[in-house]
């Protein structure tokens, strides 16, 4: 089998709470590479906050991961901080772009909204660094379906297969552009003006 070594920076969503082992939506999309005869080794890092996330970049070879996804939590951040740090954190994942997704929140009940700003304020960010926004609300929606019903905020198995189905579809429309994919296509090169935070880094 083929390696591919995959680096998944997300919240608590990513263990799959409350479900049975290999109910995760990361699970979901190893079953299905290791269906396509590669070997899928999972690097996952459970930060506390976005500043967390750019000092541990920032020491990190991303280059020995052939598949970087970021899920990240935003919480209550103001937009204008989200923006701020969501930016320095895209700033480290820019040298890898070509084999990094960024999700957009995942569902939460009853603040749909919220969900929606911060989905705006993600895909702007991702354009201006190049990094496709693989946008969640595509396919999770905020019905009951996609929750436990025992729990607040944990999504159900349903929502979990569905998001490792579609990141798998993803995956390969990396390597295949003419392929189905709900990654946004984005610009290769960083705008002049951000130029001076990635040189130090490639």
């Amino acid at each position: 089998m083929n390696m591919i070594t995959i680096l998944l920076i997300a919240g608590r969503q990513a263990n799959g709470p409350g479900l049975a082992a290999g109910s995760s939506y990361i699970a979901q999309l190893t079953r299905r590479l290791q269906a396509d005869g590669l070997e899928p080794v999972v690097h996952l890092f459970r930060p506390f906050n976005l500043d967390e996330v750019s000092a541990w970049l920032a020491k990190q070879p991303l280059m020995r991961y052939d598949l970087v996804i970021f899920q990240p939590d935003f919480g209550k951040l103001l937009a204008r901080k989200l923006r701020q740090q969501l930016s320095v954190v895209l700033g480290h994942l820019h040298p890898v772009r070509n084999r990094t997704f960024l999700l957009t929140p995942l569902p939460q009940r009853n603040r749909y909204f919220r969900r929606i700003r911060q989905r705006t304020i993600c895909l702007a960010v991702a354009r201006v660094w190049g990094i496709p926004c693989f946008d969640t609300t595509d396919i999770l929606g905020s019905g009951e379906e996609f929750f436990q019903a025992d729990a607040r905020e944990d999504l159900s198995a349903v929502a979990h297969e569905l998001l490792g189905s579609e990141l798998y579809q993803a995956y390969h429309g990396l390597h295949d552009p003419s392929g189905p994919s709900l990654a946004v296509v984005l610009p290769a090169e960083v705008p002049a003006w951000r130029r001076y935070f990635t040189a130090a880094w490639r």
